[in-house]
């Protein structure tokens, strides 16, 4: 049975007049996001030993770990409450239905979200998706309430979505669907 105290919401934030604010923004409603690429091999070629050792042990990496790599996209929130999964890109078809790009998604902790992209690193399609089904999701507030959030992102190219452009011939599906794309 789950039971919430009065003034706070169900994953435990606070809800009431005592919440700390930066100006109008309480401070579980403010967050940054940002990706770094991760190979998965470090220095290639490259050892330690000590100095004047005569005998250096090296380490072999697994066939084609030494090309691979992926992104890492984490969001840190102001209150230090970790809110949002940490999101790990890999190069593949997005929607595939692979049957080895599943087995190796499911090999990861269940706390991190596992995808797949073209090219590896964000696109404005993967933020989309991430501000719908995680971000969006992350505050203690419903989205009814009009509570105010501040999402902090650098100034990568996906991060400034600057819409869809308009087509002559755009079906009313497309039209709503970019519609609603842009106002996220």
């Amino acid at each position: 049975m789950l039971v919430i105290r009065e003034g706070t919401s169900i994953i435990s934030i606070p809800r009431g007049p005592d919440v700390p604010v930066i100006g109008r923004i309480k401070l579980s409603e403010i967050c940054n996001m940002d990706q770094s690429p991760l190979p998965f091999e470090f220095l290639k070629g490259r050892t330690y030993a000590k100095k004047g050792e005569k005998t250096i042990r090296l380490k072999g990496g697994k066939s084609g770990h030494d090309k691979r790599m992926c992104t890492l996209q984490i969001a840190v929130f102001t209150d230090g409450v970790p809110r949002c999964k940490p999101l790990l890109m890999f190069k593949g078809r997005p929607k595939s239905k692979d049957y080895r790009r599943r087995v190796e998604a499911q090999r990861y902790n269940p706390g991190v979200v596992v995808i797949f992209n073209e090219k590896t690193y964000a696109n404005t399609s993967n933020l989309i998706d991430w501000v719908k089904n995680q971000y969006s999701m992350a505050s203690a507030y419903p989205l009814r309430d009009n509570e105010p959030r501040f999402l902090a992102l650098d100034s990568f190219a996906p991060h400034k979505n600057k819409g869809v452009k308009v087509r002559k011939n755009e079906s009313e599906a497309a039209k709503k669907k970019r519609q609603t794309e842009e106002r996220l």
